[in-house]
């Protein structure tokens, strides 16, 4: 009567082990899934469901790959966590519009975007954006090696001071009538090399904002003043640095 009872028990131990796993699969898929509503609150009511929030452990590394679904399963956002909660971001994060173009990319930096990407709808790039926010927080020395930014006494001056400046861009700065037909605004910082001379040596975007106003911006720094600039100053001795700045287009 024993055996037979124990032999019972015996047969039913792997299909309660194997119960058991596959509870531990599904708490395991649950912990790592977490459901947003349409205003990106985490719901754990069915009827509220719209984005999927899938995270998984990127092996030989501390941190988690993060990605986001739209409603029918394609991905809306794939980014790195160094930590879930709290959430810290490190590293890229790409963002995709729902027919699957890429339309955003930003670079956090222990939490703090440093740079952002930004693509037009066929998945070209138009804009680069390093934060200001970001470039606090880093040595002048690490300023130079990341991105060629060096710290100097004096930066370079146009002829006249920045009120002659600003009153040259005022003047010779024309709204491309396309882009205004288009309602297109933005951004463009253009950067312009002044030699220990004072003259002006070349003129290239830095950050665009789209094919108008970017061939706007550099046609008007390409007219600037070829010499009779005020030099860059560093350690008492003048230097070749660029001279950068805004052009905004807005309408």
């Amino acid at each position: 009567m024993h055996n037979t009872i124990l032999l019972k028990l015996l047969q039913l131990i792997p299909v309660f082990s194997l119960l058991l796993a596959v509870s531990f699969a599904v708490s395991a898929q649950e912990a790592d899934s977490i459901w947003y509503d349409k205003k990106w609150k985490e719901t754990t009511s069915p009827e509220e469901r719209f984005y999927l929030r899938t995270i998984s452990t990127v092996a030989g590394a501390n941190s988690f790959e993060v990605t986001d679904h739209y409603p029918d399963g394609s991905v809306q956002m794939k980014g790195y966590f160094s930590s879930i909660k709290p959430e810290v971001r490190q590293g890229e994060f790409h963002y995709f519009s729902e027919t699957g173009v890429l339309t955003l990319k930003n670079i956090w930096v222990n939490n703090i975007v440093a740079e952002t990407f930004s693509y037009d709808t066929t998945g070209k790039q138009t804009q680069h954006i390093i934060k200001r926010e970001y470039l606090a927080t880093l040595s002048p020395e690490e300023k130079f090696e990341k991105y060629g930014i060096k710290e100097i006494d004096k930066h370079p001056e146009f002829p006249g001071g920045q009120d002659s400046f600003l009153a040259f861009l005022s003047e010779n700065m024309v709204y491309p009538s396309k882009a205004v037909q288009e309602k297109i605004e933005g951004r463009v910082i253009i950067a312009v090399t002044i030699n220990k001379r004072g003259k002006l040596e070349e003129a290239r975007i830095l950050q665009s904002a789209h094919p108008l106003l970017d061939e706007e911006a550099l046609r008007v720094a390409k007219t600037l003043p070829k010499k009779g600039w005020a030099p860059a100053q560093d350690k008492g001795g003048n230097i070749s640095a660029d001279f950068t700045f805004p052009v905004l287009f807005k309408l």
